[in-house]
Order: structure tokens, then C-alpha cells, then sequence
């Protein structure tokens, strides 16, 4: 032991002695990845110091009202003071560890707390109705540095209803890619919304957005991502997942705005292929001159026609030299279900559509089908050089292929990031590719 403490005095030293000659800056990386910097010159020592047990103020809550949180706080022998934060429970669970929590509370507050609370009320902190919320204290050492953390998390209790808001729903109608349903709010009801999305991932979209979006509870999601009425109306979902299970969630609120118990309804989309082998016909079309964000460039179209096995299947163009070098890992990537609900993910009917290729190019274009119970067919590989000329073009610039990316295709889809119509919003599904540039 005393080896090893002697060569890390050893090395504090070298290191000591390498600053003074060649940096007037100390950068010190937290954990938590904040940063602090120091000016060597103002740097009279270093020195470390240990501090035997665990330094935090444990918390318990003891009561909670929509005014006042009744908790119990209390320091360890080794624990100073202490600061805390309350935060509603989807932020602070994005808070991902002890030292990034220790950071924002420290960063947050600038009262330290040097006493112990047996019976201590909370106030000020504008609490929403039926919503979780997270208190968090950090323990300080003698030196006054952020050390421990305690958590404790409550749910504020449901402000009484102005009568019984009930919106009697009703699912009409079920195709394969849409569904209907119709809504009969009672007197009592001051407004209500709806969405939909697949079975089993409401939850985890509101852990994902709903701290970034403000939302405090789940009636809040609901209210901002859906179809908002107050009369008696109707509404359906278009471009649903055929064969897919979808959850309804209704969401009613009195004349006060408060909510009430969200009713949830589930339905499944109609079967869309069979059970069979699922392949795409791909076939070359005309390859000519076409406006691009109102420049004329030179197009290769292509059909895609999935067989009546297929649910819904995906495309891609590729230059041959990519595709060649990659082949097993695009058909790979092309079989996938997207990570999270992405609008132009999937293709579902027989399509024709143009990419962006230049004259006398190699090129790969592939498709792959999934069939009715979800099993992913052979992928269908088209290997084809366009042609050296277009008749009556005038010569076009050349285009520098970028390595990795699909061929430019033309996007007949808008954005899916559709707040406030009644759907999941949708990431979109961006295609990058080949580009003109100058000459």
C-alpha cells in the first residue's frame, strides 16, 4: 500500500510540475458532466480530504394537499445541510443518475437547509391535481459540497368533480388502415378529447414526451394530443397499422376543467395479407427530366407492387457500388420495424415513384414485404444502369454520390408530428441521398 501511495504522490507531482511550466488553466469533469475551471495562478493548493459515511438528508412524506406537503427530513451525522427541488415525477426520472440529480438540485436552489424537519410543510410549489411529482434532497458535507441524494415521490389527490362528466363512446366502424368511433358527452361533461395509439404504448410516450412537453399528468397528453369537442361528435383515424391493436383514450373534464377517470377502449384493425410468402414486384419506368423543388433533374421511376400475401413492405435505391459493399447489412436494416412510431416507414399499396439518379449510373433498387401474421419475406433486388442520355435534355451537372445513403427519393408524405389530431404523434422518416452540386 505505501508503494502504490508513493507512486501516486509521485505522479501529482510530475503532473503539478507539467501545469506550472505549460497550462494556466485547472479543468476539473464532473460525473455529472459540468465542467469547472480555475486559473492557475489563483490556485494558492490542492488538497483531498475524506469524509467516512454517507452524507444525506433522508425524506418521507407524511402528508400531501394541493397547498401544502407535509414531510419528514433528516440529516445523517455526516451531513451539514441539505438543498432540495420538486419536480414532476416524468422530469425528474430524466434526471439519470445520483450526479446529475446532485447537480440540478445544487444548480436550483440556493437555500441550504442545517436542521432537521420531524414534521415540515412545503408550500409555494403550484401543484397540478392527480400528478406525481418527485422530492428530491442532496446532502452537503462540512466543505459544503453535494453528496447524497434521497428521493420520494408523491401523487396529489383528485380535486372533486362538478358532477359526473361521462362520454358514452362507441367504435362504428374497423378497416384495415382506418377505424371510427363516435362520442355522446352527458351535461356534466365540459369538454373531452380522444387518441389512439397501439396497445401497450401510451405509457411509454408519455415517459418520453411528456416532460418535454409540459405535460403533468396523463389527462394533460390526452387533452393536448387529441381531438378536443365538447358536443356530441364523431372522428376517424386514418393511416392506422393494418392488423394492429389500438387502444382509444378518452379523456373528459368538468365545467371546472378537472378530470375525470379516463375510459379506455381497444380494437383491431382488419387483417391485411395472408399467411403466405410476402414479395414485392419491382420494375423500371420511364427515366426522364423532372422538376425538383423547382429545378429539373434528371428522374429514374420506379413500381413497387407487394403480392396479396403482403401486409406492408419497404423500399430502398442504393448505388451498386454501396449497395455491393454493404448488401447483407441494407437488407437487414430494410426487414426492421421502426424504433418508434414513424410515418413512411412502411409502404402498404402498389406505388410508382421517382428517384433522383444521373445519366449512365449502377444501381440497386430493393424491396421487402411483411406479411399478414408479421413475417418478413425474401428481400427482391433489382440491379439496373440508367440510360447514357435523355432524349431532348440538355446536359445536366453531375451528381456526387454520398456513401452510405439510399438514392434521393421523391416524399409524397408530410410530417406526422400531428398535435392535437387525435394521433401518436410520428417522427418523420427522412431520406437523404445523391445531390447536384456546382460546377
Amino acid at each position: 500500500m505505501r508503494k502504490i501511495l508513493s507512486l501516486c504522490a509521485a505522479a501529482l507531482f510530475c503532473l503539478s510540475s507539467y501545469s506550472q511550466e505549460n497550462a494556466n488553466r485547472m479543468i476539473v469533469h464532473e460525473s455529472s458532466k459540468n465542467i469547472k475551471g480555475f486559473l492557475t495562478e489563483r490556485i494558492d493548493s490542492i488538497t483531498f480530504a475524506r469524509v467516512e459515511g454517507r452524507v444525506a438528508a433522508d425524506v418521507k412524506i407524511l402528508d400531501v394537499t394541493l397547498d401544502v406537503v407535509k414531510v419528514e427530513i433528516l440529516r445523517t451525522p455526516e451531513c451539514q445541510g441539505f438543498k432540495l427541488a420538486c419536480l414532476p415525477l416524468n422530469r425528474a426520472n430524466l434526471l439519470a443518475d445520483d450526479a446529475i440529480m446532485a447537480s440540478y438540485i445544487d444548480d436550483s436552489s440556493q437555500d441550504v437547509y442545517y436542521q432537521d424537519f420531524t414534521v415540515g410543510e412545503l408550500t409555494g410549489m403550484d401543484l397540478e391535481n392527480n400528478s406525481e411529482y418527485s422530492l428530491m434532497t442532496v446532502g452537503m458535507d462540512q466543505y459544503g459540497i453535494p453528496c447524497g441524494i434521497s428521493r420520494a415521490v408523491f401523487k396529489t389527490p383528485q380535486k372533486p368533480l362538478v358532477g359526473n362528466p361521462k362520454v358514452a363512446t362507441t367504435i362504428d366502424d374497423v378497416k384495415q388502415r382506418e377505424f371510427t368511433a363516435s362520442f355522446v358527452p352527458n351535461g356534466d361533461v365540459g369538454g373531452y378529447a380522444a387518441v389512439a395509439g397501439e396497445k401497450g404504448t401510451m405509457l411509454q410516450q408519455f415517459e418520453q414526451f411528456g416532460a418535454m412537453m409540459g405535460f403533468h399528468n396523463f389527462g394533460d397528453m390526452i387533452k393536448g394530443w387529441g381531438t378536443n369537442q365538447t358536443e356530441r361528435s364523431s372522428f376517424t383515424w386514418h393511416e392506422m397499422e393494418p392488423n394492429t391493436e389500438y387502444e382509444i383514450f378518452v379523456q373528459a373534464w368538468d365545467s371546472e376543467g378537472t378530470y375525470a377517470d379516463v375510459d379506455t377502449l381497444l380494437l383491431k384493425t382488419a387483417m391485411k395479407g395472408g399467411a403466405g410468402a410476402a414479395t414485392v414486384d419491382v420494375k423500371l419506368g420511364e427515366y426522364k427530366m423532372t422538376d425538383w423543388d423547382g429545378e429539373m433533374k434528371p428522374s429514374q421511376f420506379i413500381s413497387f407492387t407487394p403480392n396479396d400475401q403482403s401486409s406492408c413492405y419497404r423500399i430502398g435505391v442504393y448505388l451498386a457500388a454501396v449497395y455491393d459493399e454493404n448488401s447483407n447489412e441494407i437488407q437487414n436494416e430494410l426487414r426492421t420495424d421502426p424504433p418508434m412510431p414513424t410515418t413512411n416507414w412502411f409502404q402498404y399499396e402498389a406505388m410508382e415513384t421517382d428517384f433522383q439518379i444521373n445519366p449512365n449510373t449502377e444501381c440497386v433498387a430493393i424491396a421487402a414485404a411483411k406479411n399478414g401474421e408479421g413475417t418478413w419475406g425474401e428481400c427482391t433486388v433489382l440491379r439496373f444502369t440508367t440510360p447514357t442520355e435523355i432524349s431532348g435534355a440538355s446536359p445536366v451537372k453531375a451528381i456526387e454520390p454520398m456513401k452510405g445513403k439510399t438514392i434521393k427519393q421523391r416524399s409524397g408524405h408530410k410530417s406526422q408530428w400531428n398535435i392535437g389530431t387525435g394521433k401518436i404523434p410520428q417522427f418523420f422518416n427522412f431520406q437523404t441521398g445523391i445531390k447536384l452540386l456546382e460546377k
